[in-house]
């Protein structure tokens, strides 16, 4: 003799499995609510052009940009791109500021716009510590905004690596 399922039961255990598995699920940020992450970005310089200025030893302006990987705290990752104008003096200090890209591997992007100071650290490499917010994105990050808080340092010396590779680990909070 075969045994019917009651369509009630059936109901009923589908209910409390939907509840279930919607009480397990992490809580998520509501619109507005601010969240954060952390990356660590690796780049590379793929376009440099200085242009000594004679006003005193050494003082230089360049355009550059640069391009590399992001590894966010997520799991995440995204491809970088920054152009950046520089106003320094070789091996000492100096200004920079740019404009970066993260674009993820469905197409969103993330836009910001920073400022930060450069000089040499203890084992003399090119360093930077600086600010900035965030401009704007699209796709999933269609109306983002925030702002982004960063330090790096150039992986070796560049007489060793033309690139001037980077390791710059970021802050990243922002809305949706």
């Amino acid at each position: 003799m075969k045994k019917m399922i009651r369509p009630g039961l059936c109901l009923l255990a589908t209910a409390w499995l939907v509840v279930f598995g919607l009480l397990s699920l992490p809580p998520a940020a509501g619109a507005g609510e601010a969240a954060g992450l952390t990356a660590t970005i690796k780049d590379r310089g793929v376009f440099m052009e200085y242009k000594f200025v004679p006003d005193s030893q050494r003082h230089v302006l360049a355009l550059t940009q640069r391009e590399g990987e992001a590894k966010f705290s997520n799991g995440q990752s995204a491809k970088y791109q920054a152009y950046s104008l520089i106003d320094a003096w070789v091996g000492k200090k100096g200004f920079r500021r740019g404009y970066s890209i993260l674009e993820f591997s469905d197409g969103s992007k993330i836009f910001y716009a920073w400022r930060a100071d450069s000089k040499r650290n203890q084992e003399n490499l090119p360093s930077l510590k600086g600010s900035g917010n965030i401009t704007g994105g699209s796709g999933r990050f269609e109306g983002i905004k925030g702002t982004v808080v960063f330090s790096g340092v150039q992986d070796r010396p560049s007489r060793e690596d033309p690139s001037r590779a980077r390791t710059t680990r970021a802050e990243f909070t922002y809305t949706l």
